[in-house]
């Protein structure tokens, strides 16, 4: 799975090399802090989708919707790297990407309807927490960098 990310890593970077050589460029104000990145664990992701899909009985065994199982131990399966239904040529969430992943959409309210759709919507610090998990590559574990 490490590889798997890194070789995508790669495979990403060597794109946005590619693209700077042909004119692209991205613009920050010279004034501008720089961006703040939270990181964030799987497992701390996880506790959002219990607490505001899965409970709701929506994204969950025995019917999930869309056969989107969001509960512990089937999330990660159901969203990464999987087609979604309701962005049409887009993935449910697509490591490093957040912008381009539907899960962003939906609760973003980007696409309707917004999601949590029978709850209010989530606040700004818990979508940008899985914005940056996404960003991260949507990691399914954890790694222990302890000596």
């Amino acid at each position: 799975m490490l590889r798997r990310l890194a070789a995508l890593a790669i495979l990403v970077s060597t794109l946005a090399s590619l693209a700077g050589q042909q004119g692209c460029t991205t613009k920050v104000h010279p004034m501008a802090p720089p961006p703040t990145v939270t990181h964030v664990t799987p497992d701390s992701i996880q506790v959002i989708f219990d607490d505001n899909c899965a409970v709701t009985g929506c994204h969950t065994q025995p019917d999930p919707h869309a056969g989107m199982d969001l509960s512990r131990g089937a999330s990660y399966a159901a969203l990464v790297g999987v087609p979604s239904l309701a962005c049409t040529g887009l993935l449910r969430v697509k490591p490093f990407s957040p912008d381009s992943s539907c899960l962003i959409k939906r609760i973003t309210g980007a696409v309707l309807p917004q999601m949590p759709k029978l709850a209010a919507p989530l606040p700004d610090t818990t979508i940008a927490r899985i914005r940056n998990w996404i960003q991260d590559g949507a990691p399914a574990t954890t790694v222990d960098h302890s000596p």
